[in-house]
């Protein structure tokens, strides 16, 4: 279940603490194979198009902009609370409240970081406990409805500068930051990071995370390494 790569990008060093620890959302804390985008198209009649789009923005041929666009249009005229009722069944793994809770406990600042939309990243964080949240902004009208447009979309990179003014507010390192991701759009998190952690990981996460973990569906398991980052840094 469990790779360690041997892989720090703090100078070959182990972080001297974990201060914030960020989390990605699709395929990280949702089961795998399952997105929010892929989420709301069963629950609205877009699954279909919600796959493509999945296929197409894991192909490189789509941007995120351009999916969130597309997907944003189906939303149109759903009210915030419609949505959020819909996230209530969204697949999640089990332990995200007590690895979050332990974090916390031990003063470490916990964040989502997604390119999926803001409703969801803000519901799983208030369901969950998260602190901070990075997600594609929806356009919503003045009683809380998608206009059907996205206000400000995020790519992958955005993770990066995401951690690099988290640093800069926190007054922290980014050796002191730890990523837990699964897939691609988790790399560029993972490369800034003083240690990763790839949850059930596609090849080429495993290549960069420090540590491995697969075939899981629980966040608990990440905990032994947080623990030992967290008491014995050396």
């Amino acid at each position: 279940m469990r790779r360690d790569n041997g892989r720090q990008h703090n100078g070959g060093r182990r972080p001297d603490a974990i201060r914030l620890a960020v989390f990605d959302l699709d395929g990280t804390l949702t089961l795998s194979g399952t997105s929010v985008l892929i989420h709301l198209g069963r629950a609205f009649g877009f699954a279909d198009t919600a796959e493509h789009l999945s296929v197409r923005h894991a192909h490189g041929t789509l941007t995120n902009a351009q999916v969130s666009q597309t997907a944003a249009e189906f939303l149109r005229d759903r009210s915030r609370h419609e949505l959020q009722r819909a996230l209530h069944s969204l697949p999640m793994v089990d332990g995200i409240a007590e690895t979050v809770d332990m974090l916390i406990g031990r003063q470490v600042r916990c964040a989502l970081a997604t390119i999926t939309f803001d409703f969801a990243a803000k519901y799983v964080a208030q369901r969950y406990g998260f602190q901070d949240v990075m997600a594609t902004t929806l356009e919503w009208s003045l009683d809380a409805r998608a206009t059907g447009h996205v206000q400000a979309a995020k790519e992958p990179s955005d993770k990066r500068r995401f951690i690099r003014r988290q640093c800069a507010r926190l007054g922290i390192h980014k050796s002191e930051v730890l990523v837990v991701g699964d897939t691609y759009t988790d790399i560029p998190a993972m490369k800034v990071a003083g240690f990763s952690i790839g949850f059930n990981p596609t090849p080429d996460v495993e290549q960069v995370a420090s540590i491995s973990i697969h075939d899981t569906r629980d966040l608990r398991h990440v905990m032994p390494h947080i623990r030992h980052l967290l008491s014995d840094p050396a």
